[in-house]
């Protein structure tokens, strides 16, 4: 069963975040045999997901711009791939206030998809355009083939359909152009240790979870190209930082499954005393448990039409 959600634990909890979250209290992680992607069930609808998104205060999502490991993975990427003085065509898909961007070269053209009403006035001020709230939602025929690269970041783990997204998006790029997808990597040692207790579950927005495996299957199945797949944290913590966390790992799967000795054994080395009062499994930020891959945009993928069903997929639930 996964772990209570973290947007219980705010002190601005209000009467819809109750009744949306409430749904899923007893929600247990399951894993597709064909292709390997990690699911949350039962699951909120997008109708529930609208509704958690339109009530939760805008600090879900402010980082540090320099400590976000795929933030910093991939403009080191970028910048291997493009030239820092050309004016190419970036989108960011979930961009909230657009600050990736402080990370990349100045003359690079930014543009966003963003839901967040508040954060589409804070993209407009800093002169950023958004195409829409979602993906499904912009012109298609409008934009296809206009960008020279494409980020998603911890967006992946929210979507209801991410096959049919990540092929939109793919639509999107020029040929050649690159998209690169972070997210949570459910091929890590954590995950097998912790399954639906790893703390990456612990918010109710996050439906499904990649991992190597999947996105290596997914691209052998379309025939889409990946340059590169790069492991990362969530955000950048020194050596000293990711041993503690994994040893708050081991210990917390030591409690999970009963492994008294072990965890009596961790709980005695020094400094881990604290462990003998903890319950919930530990926020391992610092851990490269999330993979970047990098697609490459192919001539196939380029002149491959676009599927309507896929556009009103997401605005039949909207």
């Amino acid at each position: 069963m996964c772990g209570a959600p973290v947007e219980l634990t705010k002190d601005d909890v209000n009467q819809v975040i109750l009744d949306v979250v409430g749904k899923i209290r007893s929600s247990h992680l399951l894993r597709c045999d064909e292709c390997h992607l990690l699911y949350r069930w039962p699951q909120l609808n997008e109708s529930d997901l609208a509704r958690l998104y339109g009530n939760l205060p805008d600090s879900y999502w402010s980082y540090d711009a320099f400590k976000m490991g795929s933030w910093q993975s991939a403009s080191k990427v970028l910048r291997s791939v493009f030239d820092v003085s050309s004016p190419i065509n970036v989108l960011d898909v979930g961009a909230f206030d657009g600050s990736f961007f402080s990370t990349l070269p100045a003359p690079w053209k930014k543009h966003a998809i963003e839901p967040s009403p508040i954060a589409v006035q804070r993209l407009a001020k800093a002169g950023i355009p958004c195409l829409g709230p979602y993906v499904e939602a912009i012109d298609m025929q409008r934009h296809r083939g206009q960008f020279d690269a494409i980020t998603l970041f911890d967006v992946f783990e929210h979507l209801p359909h991410p096959d049919s997204t990540i092929r939109l998006l793919l639509k999107l790029l020029r040929p050649g152009g690159r998209l690169l997808v972070s997210t949570g990597n459910g091929d890590h040692w954590t995950w097998r240790m912790l399954r639906s207790h790893h703390w990456y579950l612990h918010s109710a927005q996050h439906v499904c979870v990649g991992s190597e495996s999947y996105f290596r299957r997914w691209a052998d199945r379309t025939g889409t190209t990946i340059d590169a797949i790069v492991k990362h944290p969530h955000q950048i913590t020194g050596f000293g930082g990711r041993m503690k966390q994994s040893i708050e790992t081991v210990h917390a799967w030591a409690r999970l499954s009963n492994r008294r000795r072990l965890r009596g054994l961790i709980q005695r080395l020094p400094s881990f005393s604290y462990l003998i009062h903890k319950s919930g499994a530990p926020f391992t930020t610092g851990l490269h448990d999330h993979v970047l891959v990098v697609f490459r945009q192919t001539d196939a993928i380029a002149e491959a039409p676009i599927n309507p069903s896929e556009q009103r997929e997401h605005a039949a639930h909207s």
